[in-house]
């Protein structure tokens, strides 16, 4: 009985997906911030109610850190009103934040009017660093990333490093980019994201030693409904 019920339990983690913020939360090291809902399961003032409180301790939680890299895990899924609110929340608190892209070169056409740093194409408070292997960067690449991040802190509170693709299992590009970070913020997708997954990018970021910070996206409407409560 012992073993088949082992059994089970090795099972349900492979097979089984991260439930949502309660399960998140239980992990020591994790500063779960809050749950964005479903596309359309609430009426639009309310969706962007919740997206400014959960940006609001976004920003609060990594001000102390000047890079912040997001780790979006497969199934997490972001609505783009959630990152123009990060940006209204940032300028309405004084903050000024920069939202760098990470790309391959493949298939990267770079917009007009930009420009160049070292190895950062920057279009305002936009920018994009293309890379030859998207497994592992080259020593160059890495050195030319450091300097460009270090000359962006000098002008923005707040650099967040987005990974195209979100979060590969395997290979030392996750590493890499975690590296020049002074933390990390987790998107994982409520119901959807692999409890494996979960588990690698959370063994990582715990021997990194730096901030993490998580949001659960796709959350249902009871949910958000007692985060909101709790926050009140």
């Amino acid at each position: 009985a012992g073993g088949l019920l082992f059994i089970i339990v090795v099972l349900a983690f492979v097979f089984g997906k991260v439930r949502g913020g309660r399960e998140i939360s239980l992990y020591d090291g994790i500063d779960f911030l809050g749950s964005l809902p479903k596309p359309g399961s609430r009426p639009e003032p309310e969706t962007l109610e919740v997206m400014g409180v959960v940006a609001q301790k976004a920003l609060l939680a990594a001000k102390d850190s000047k890079s912040i890299l997001v780790c979006r895990l497969p199934g997490a899924e972001v609505d783009m009103k959630f990152v123009e609110k990060m940006d209204y929340t940032a300028s309405m608190a004084g903050t000024s934040s920069f939202l760098l892209d990470v790309v391959s070169q493949t298939g990267f056409t770079q917009p007009d009017g930009v420009e160049q740093m070292l190895g950062v194409v920057r279009s305002g408070t936009h920018g994009w660093f293309p890379v030859s292997n998207r497994f592992a960067m080259a020593p160059t690449e890495l050195e030319l990333l450091k300097v460009d991040l270090e000359t962006l802190g000098e002008t923005f509170d707040n650099v967040f490093i987005r990974m195209e693709g979100g979060i590969r299992v395997g290979g030392t590009f996750f590493d890499q980019l975690l590296g020049l970070c002074g933390g990390a913020l987790l998107l994982v997708g409520a119901g959807r994201t692999p409890r494996t997954v979960f588990a690698y990018a959370r063994r990582h970021l715990k021997a990194s030693g730096k901030l993490v910070l998580a949001i659960a996206t796709g959350a249902g409407v009871k949910t958000i409904r007692r985060e909101m409560e709790e926050l009140t």
